[in-house]
């Protein structure tokens, strides 16, 4: 089942929104393989999620550690707690306990839209806030990854 983007997620950062988007259509696609039984692409496209995912809140934290980002702390909080659910998840897939993922999938995506809503959303407005001086120093990073792959 396909899930519409939203664009109350947009941050207005291009890079971040670029790789949030593709972070939600992966979250849709694992529902919809999970959904029709299709337990190999689940763990292709769960194993992708992870990648992405990691590099993702790696940009984010270089980011915020080149930009002195007053949040940083607390956004690093929710990234190890987003690696924390991701590494669960991958042990009930591994171990066929799919009920478990799918309801931890669930999980996953409520706390994915919260931290975009809040900790990306401030850590975006801050960088605006902050153009000139912040941006300079994460000029490279600040792409999408799509551009700097």
């Amino acid at each position: 089942m396909s899930m519409p983007w939203l664009s109350s997620l947009n941050t207005g950062e291009r890079g971040f929104d670029e790789d949030h988007r593709h972070l939600f259509e992966l979250l849709g696609e694992i529902r919809s393989s999970l959904g029709a039984g299709n337990l190999s692409g689940v763990r292709a496209l769960f194993a992708e999620l992870r990648t992405v995912t990691e590099d993702h809140f790696r940009e984010e934290e270089v980011v915020m550690d080149r930009t002195f980002y007053p949040g940083a702390a607390e956004h690093r909080s929710g990234h190890d707690r987003g690696r924390a659910a991701l590494g669960l998840m991958a042990g009930q897939l591994a171990g066929g306990r799919l009920d478990r993922f799918a309801e931890s999938l669930a999980d996953y995506t409520a706390h994915y839209f919260r931290g975009v809503l809040h900790h990306d959303a401030a850590l975006a407005r801050f960088l605006r806030d902050h153009q000139g001086a912040a941006l300079a120093r994460c000029a490279p990073l600040c792409a999408p990854a799509s551009v700097r792959a």
